[in-house]
């Protein structure tokens, strides 16, 4: 031994030998004892570490328990002699009474404060849930992290909420999920959404009829959001924060019926919400006073309603004659401080004038194909509802030629590939907008070929080998209307260029982009994708990076600095030094290829 060495070996002794014996035991205990000092405190350290989180108990009548609660280590089970800080230490040491099934020393909840879980048949037990995840695990198998929350649940089930978009701009819409928890017919855990469900946005109540809900902010500042549903526990409350652009820039444009007094693009700030108000948006009003064209004396009621223009063009209401607002061609049916500008927004006022809108089914048609222009002129019904109806004794204006259009409705013949702009006129109307058809040529047929295509956007057969490669099979492919398809898409466009979520705007403009990423729809798309709505659905990062990075591009944005978020460093970001996101998945991977390349 290493202590008998010392004492014996005359070499190890040197002249002195005693006295360097001594030195060295001396330096061999004090290690000893260090290491032992270590030992002791990092044990006691361990025994008394504490673990802060959030504990819920409640039951289809009463709240039991909820608060924070610094939970300390127990037992792991009844027999076992380590200890760990998990989920039954909580209930341990909240302080009330329960009762457990004891199962392979695994703890189940039978009992808290007096409720029995003793009718299965009628499903009423207790279940819980970690993060509003439903947990399998037995109590004392939950090892419990700084910062859970942890739910018990007697006969009665929680909401939950979540929103695409958390952080946005006043005005924009972010889509608010409230879904419900329960078990299946297989008594498998399935969130549903809350129909019939209850909104409470900082105090004010919202009804949530389907379960999700589009919610606008109209003032910056932070909104605490939660759900409510008979039957069901509160919702987790979620924090929406909405941010004032200092400056939109937007088209305006004011006609009357003979003359233009505006139309120009111009950067708009914000302006009190009325006469003598403390509060300011970037509404209508800020638009037209920064436009220079009006006094403090033109405006009505208050500041809100357009009375004249630099006192000409006063309302006539006895002849029906009055200032109407319009924004993207959707007619304007509050006040002018009420309707809150998005940047690229197209706004339009007209005194004793209407305006008329284009569209056309297909964009894009084959060479010598038909394209079904339609133009409409704007009025109000009987009941004064706004309503669109066609523009009969029209004419359309293509390619810097005038064409009668009897009905309001013209079949168009697009004879080359060269753009088309096409716009519509109407005595007593304001002009339409532009729109431009563009025809393609099918691949590898000539425009003899093409006499015989129709405005759909593929259609025919092809021949395809058969299996053992002896002979071949006809598959006859399923003829489709590109133009009609990109009418609907564009028919679902919410007024702040969205399409209900960020994922679905994503995809969207790509599909938009890839008809005419100059024209209307996918420029109110590149507005609402600016505003960096959240892209994350919850699924794979990388995936869900790389579709905003591909929808920005499609676009004309560069992904790296043309939205306030840098997506491709958020991408690179997620690379573990193999592959990207999940590494039990390769689409990730794969639809980062198509944003590289």
């Amino acid at each position: 031994m290493i202590i008998n060495n010392l004492f014996l070996d005359p070499r190890l002794r040197g002249d002195d030998g005693y006295v360097s014996m001594k030195k060295n035991f001396f330096k061999l205990s004090f290690i000893f004892a260090f290491v032992l000092f270590f030992a002791i405190t990092g044990q006691a350290k361990a025994d008394t570490e504490t673990t802060t989180i959030r504990l819920q108990i409640k039951t289809n009548d009463a709240s039991l328990y909820d608060r924070e609660i610094n939970v300390t280590a127990c037992v792991d089970s009844l027999s076992a002699s380590t200890t760990s800080v998990n989920a039954l230490c909580a209930l341990e040491q909240s302080g009330l009474a329960y009762g457990l099934g004891w199962y392979d020393d695994l703890a189940f909840l039978n009992s808290v404060g007096g409720y029995l879980n003793n009718d299965g048949e009628n499903g009423i037990y207790w279940g819980w849930f970690e993060n509003l995840n439903y947990s399998n695990l037995a109590l004392n198998q939950y090892v419990l992290k700084s910062g859970d929350k942890i739910l018990l649940a007697y006969n009665v089930n929680p909401l939950r909420i979540s929103a695409d978009n958390t952080s946005l701009f006043v005005g924009a819409t972010s889509t608010i999920t409230v879904e419900q928890f329960g078990l299946d017919a297989s008594w498998s855990p399935v969130w549903l959404p809350a129909a019939s469900s209850t909104l409470m946005i900082d105090g004010v109540e919202a009804e949530n009829t389907s379960g999700v809900y589009k919610y606008k902010p109209l003032s910056a500042g932070e909104k605490i959001v939660y759900a409510k549903k008979d039957g069901y526990i509160n919702s987790n409350n979620l924090a929406i924060t909405a941010e004032e652009l200092k400056v939109k820039t937007i088209r305006l444009q004011i006609k009357t019926h003979d003359v233009s007094l505006y139309d120009a693009d111009i950067a708009v700030t914000a302006c009190p919400d009325s006469d003598g108000s403390t509060t300011s948006t970037i509404n209508v009003r800020c638009a037209i006073d920064q436009a220079g064209l009006t006094d403090p004396s033109d405006w009505a009621y208050g500041g809100t309603f357009l009375n004249s223009i630099k006192g000409l063009y006063a309302s006539d209401y006895v002849n029906n004659i009055y200032w109407n607002w319009f924004s993207n061609l959707e007619y304007g049916q509050v006040a002018m401080t009420q309707h809150v500008l998005a940047n690229g927004e197209k706004l339009l006022l007209t005194y004793n004038v209407n305006p008329l809108r284009i569209s056309a089914d297909n964009i894009a048609p084959y060479v010598n194909a038909t394209s079904t222009i339609t133009l409409e002129q704007f009025g109000l019904d009987a009941s004064w509802n706004p309503a669109w109806y066609p523009a009969a004794s029209s004419s359309l204006i293509i390619a810097g030629q005038e064409i009668e259009n009897i009905s309001g409705v013209y079949e168009y013949i697009a004879t080359a590939t060269a753009p088309v702009l096409i716009y519509g006129k109407k005595s007593g109307c304001i002009d339409s907008e532009e729109i431009i058809i563009t025809a393609q040529e099918i691949a590898g047929n000539d425009n003899e070929n093409n006499s015989s295509n129709n405005n759909q956007s593929s259609g025919g057969s092809v021949i395809l080998p058969t299996a053992t490669g002896g002979g071949a099979t006809i598959v006859s492919l399923l003829k489709v209307d590109l133009g009609k398809a990109i009418d609907f898409l564009i028919s679902k466009q919410a007024a702040d260029g969205s399409f209900g979520s960020a994922i679905i705007t994503d995809w969207a403009a790509i599909a938009l982009s890839s008809i005419n990423s100059n024209g209307l729809a996918a420029q109110k798309a590149k507005s609402y994708l600016l505003t960096d709505p959240n892209p994350l659905a919850g699924m794979n990062s990388v995936s869900d990076y790389s579709r905003r990075a591909m929808a920005l591009m499609s676009l004309s944005i560069s992904p790296y600095n043309g939205a306030k978020t840098n997506y491709i460093k958020k991408i690179i970001d997620l690379f573990d030094g193999q592959q990207f996101g999940d590494a039990s998945l390769y689409n990730d991977d794969i639809s980062l290829g198509a944003v590289l390349t």
